[in-house]
Parts: C-alpha cells; sequence; structure tokens
C-alpha cells in the first residue's frame, strides 16, 4: 500500500501523551471491574493475620495479635510494609474488609503504572501500553492474577510495585544522574523487607547483570551495579529493619511464631495437586 493511501492515526493518539491517557483509560476499566468485589470477596487466612494485626495496631496501639485480650507477637503477618498502608486505610475510612484492602489496589495500580513507565521509557509508549495489556490479559494461572491479587491485603504486590520502582530509578542512575542510584537502593532495600522471597531472585538479577558488565569492561556501570547490590542488601538490614523497630518500639512484643505448625504439614504425593503447583 502506497503512503498516500495508508490511514494516518490522530497526532494524539501516536503521541506519548495518546499512549498514557490509553494505558490510563485501561487501568480505570480494569477498577471499575474489581473496586465493586473489594468486600465482597471474604478474607483468607493469609489476609486474616495482617488484618487483624493491622486492626489490633489502630484499636489498641499494639503491632500484633490479642490472646485472651493479652498482647502478642504478629504471627503469621505480612511485614511492616504491608502492615502499615492497611493501617492507614483503618485509620482513614474505617476497620473493615475494603477499608483494609483498598490500599493494596491503590499500590496495584502504581504498579501498573511503573510497569507501563518503565517499558516505556526502555522502548516506547506502545510497548508500555502493549505491556500493560498482556500483563493484565494474559495470564498463566487465573489465581495469581494481579488484578485478583491485587484486591488481596497481600504482600505480593507491594513488593513488585517497589521492586518497579528500583528499577526505574536505577535506568535514570544508569542514563542520567548517579544520584538516582540512592531512591533504587531505598525501593530495592524496602522490596526486600516486604517480603522475603526477593532476595535470592533479585541478587541473582543482579550478579548476572555486574558479571557481564565486568567482562565487558563497562567499569561505570558496573560500579552502579555494584552499589545498588550491596547498598541495598545495606540498607535492608541496617537502615530500614532497625527503623522499623525503633518505629514500634513499646508497641510490640517478639515470639516465636506460630507453634506446631510443622506437625500438621506434609507432602502430599498427589498428581494433580503437583501439577497445579
Amino acid at each position: 500500500m502506497s503512503t498516500s493511501n495508508r490511514v494516518k492515526q490522530p497526532a494524539f493518539i501516536e503521541s506519548p501523551q495518546g499512549h498514557a491517557v490509553s494505558a490510563a483509560l485501561l487501568l480505570l476499566s480494569v477498577v471499575l471491574l474489581t473496586i465493586s468485589r473489594l468486600a465482597n470477596l471474604s478474607p483468607w487466612w493469609d489476609e486474616g493475620w495482617t488484618l487483624a494485626v493491622a486492626q489490633t495496631w489502630v484499636d489498641h496501639g499494639h503491632y500484633g495479635m490479642l490472646r485472651n485480650g493479652e498482647p502478642v507477637s504478629p504471627g503469621l503477618s505480612a511485614a511492616f510494609p504491608t502492615v502499615a498502608p492497611v493501617a492507614i486505610g483503618f485509620r482513614l475510612f474505617g476497620v473493615g474488609i475494603w477499608q483494609g484492602r483498598l490500599p493494596i489496589l491503590v499500590i496495584t495500580l502504581a504498579a501498573f503504572a511503573l510497569f507501563y513507565h518503565l517499558a516505556e521509557i526502555l522502548y516506547r509508549p506502545r510497548v508500555g501500553l502493549l505491556a500493560v495489556f498482556l500483563a493484565l490479559f494474559v495470564v498463566t494461572h487465573p489465581d495469581f492474577h494481579a488484578v485478583i491479587t491485587g484486591q488481596q491485603v497481600l504482600a505480593e504486590m507491594p513488593m513488585i510495585a517497589l521492586l518497579l520502582a528500583g528499577l526505574v530509578w536505577f535506568f535514570y542512575a544508569l542514563q542520567q544522574s548517579p544520584w538516582s542510584l540512592i531512591l533504587a537502593i531505598a525501593f530495592w532495600s524496602l522490596a526486600l523487607v516486604t517480603k522475603a522471597q526477593v532476595l535470592p531472585f533479585w541478587a541473582v538479577s543482579l550478579l548476572w547483570v555486574l558479571i557481564v558488565l565486568l567482562f565487558q569492561r563497562q567499569w561505570r556501570f558496573a560500579l552502579l551495579t555494584a552499589g545498588a547490590l550491596v547498598g541495598s542488601y545495606a540498607m535492608a538490614g541496617w537502615g530500614w529493619n532497625p527503623l522499623i523497630g525503633r518505629l514500634l518500639e513499646g508497641q510490640t512484643v517478639g515470639g516465636a511464631g506460630v507453634q506446631g505448625l510443622y506437625s500438621v504439614t506434609a507432602f502430599v504425593p498427589v498428581t494433580t495437586v503437583r501439577q497445579g503447583a
């Protein structure tokens, strides 16, 4: 087809602003479809721990659980970066299921926005829009869909949002300003505190990049990557954890978690269960 016969898209649609608006409308449609379910989905085991700790913190000033009216440890609750937004939701809107889930949904939307922005700056706005579309509508397992997970009081979406924020600022550190590395370290270290499963995968990803950079003798990029790796790990252990401990001083008690859990744990050698896992 000749250029003269080709139908041209409006300039706004082809512009970065147009793609951003399209992404925002896509996310808005997801919000409208899911927000009505925030209170209708019954909380389950994992949510219950975190919701209970946040409620106890708001109502009684104790960061943990109550057993026979006595304060005990947070048990199997999610870490502080997940509990804190839930407690803020309770403070602002009252204690309830949707009030606790709403902050996590907001964080989920932020994760999608960061995902779009990362793809946009790495490639172009059209790729960012396609990436969001695929993340929303192409999933390997329905139970692990980001929208479903993002409606629940779980640490997965805060973890992903923090990792994506770290990636965005790490990109800026490599491309523009090394000072952006400070923000990348702040977000990545907070992600390490949010969920323990982050550490091995995040560390291996940066170590592999560092090895490639050293092999290619890209000394500046290698130095920034090593700084991000070491700095984030150090900030998590010697920065965030002591700070959170100081914030909760006098408001929580330590504990060994749930007793007797391993006595009721078993490996189930059922083919269908193992395939699902």
